[in-house]
């Protein structure tokens, strides 16, 4: 196998695995404790508290996904070209949010949220750039 694009392929792995854990506590924060992640973010109530528990359920069972995935070392090309989807679908639905809905958002929170909106973005890529890496070497 290519070293660059073992290397690459692993790399992709990691950030899953990084991601993996991000989920479950994002997912765990905005299910139990959306009222204090809301107080850390903006100045009023910004959305329902049902749509924090949906948000929340939604990273929980990707989180969930993703555990199975790492657990059955099924991180092929399917998912990889999965999780890319999924990756953009975020990007695209929070940079909507954040351009168009006039949220109170304390100014660092405003930088957090940007700054985790493009790292979807470039973990989307990576996911694409790995899935197109394993179709050539089929």
């Amino acid at each position: 196998m290519n070293t660059v694009l073992d290397k690459f392929n692993k790399a992709a792995y990691k950030f899953f695995v990084f991601d993996l854990f991000l989920n479950w506590i994002l997912g765990i924060l905005f299910i139990f404790f959306f009222r204090l992640m809301e107080s850390l973010i903006g100045h009023s109530q910004l959305l329902p508290g049902y749509l924090w528990i949906i948000i929340g359920t939604g990273l929980l069972f990707f989180g969930i996904w993703q555990t199975y995935i790492v657990i059955g070392k099924k991180f092929d090309k399917n998912t990889r070209l999965f999780s890319s989807i999924m990756a953009w679908a975020c990007f695209l639905l929070l940079t909507y949010a954040m351009v168009f809905m006039n949220f109170e958002i304390y100014y660092i929170a405003r930088i957090v949220i940007w700054i985790g909106n493009l790292y979807m973005f470039f973990l989307g890529l990576l996911y694409l750039i790995s899935y197109r890496n394993l179709r050539k070497m089929d």
